[in-house]
């Protein structure tokens, strides 16, 4: 629960800046022109345009600069984009708005993958533990310890209790006999 809790104040972060603005000015554009295309030809730019603002995202998360994915997925997206304008579903201001919207989604990425890969997390190491190793099996024993201590007590105060079960601890028990 913890990591899906820092993943979204981690994602909430980036969720106002020009990347995200650009990815929600471009599906704005795809849905204006929605009704002009096929219904497999709105599946593919809305899944391409989201795949592409995943591995962003993804990129962002593992401080990566590019992947084989990303670049497959830009070619697809451009693709789409082609042959939209090939079969004239579409005007050809509507096309290169899509382009644009889509480079400059890209162009964002590209700044907050920069600007977040120059800035490398540091690794927190405890020398003191390093140093001394032994601390490691101090806390261990004591571990131990406490939980042998708290076995024998639990044993010797549940060891005085009674579990004789007679009638006139249970006066119901006589009523229900006699009937």
């Amino acid at each position: 629960m913890k990591i899906v809790i820092l993943i979204f104040l981690y994602l909430n972060a980036f969720a106002s800046t020009n990347f995200t603005k650009s990815y929600e000015n471009l599906e704005t554009a795809i849905d204006q022109i929605s009704q002009k295309i096929t219904l497999k030809e709105k599946i593919s730019l809305y899944y391409l345009s989201l795949a592409t603002h995943d591995e962003i995202y993804r990129l962002l998360y593992k401080h990566e600069d590019s992947s084989p994915k990303l670049q497959i997925t830009k070619k697809k997206m451009l693709q789409t984009i082609a042959h939209l304008q090939e079969n004239n579903k579409i005007t050809l201001q509507q096309v290169t708005q899509l382009r644009n919207l889509y480079a400059n989604m890209n162009h964002e990425a590209k700044k907050l993958l920069h600007t977040t890969t120059e800035i490398k997390t540091p690794q927190i190491i405890s020398k003191d533990v390093e140093q001394t190793p032994y601390i490691k099996y101090i806390l261990m024993g004591f571990t131990l310890l406490f939980m042998f201590i708290s076995s024998v007590l639990t044993y010797l105060l549940y060891k005085t209790r009674t579990n004789d079960v007679k009638k006139d601890n249970f006066p119901m028990i006589d009523a229900i006999v006699k009937h």
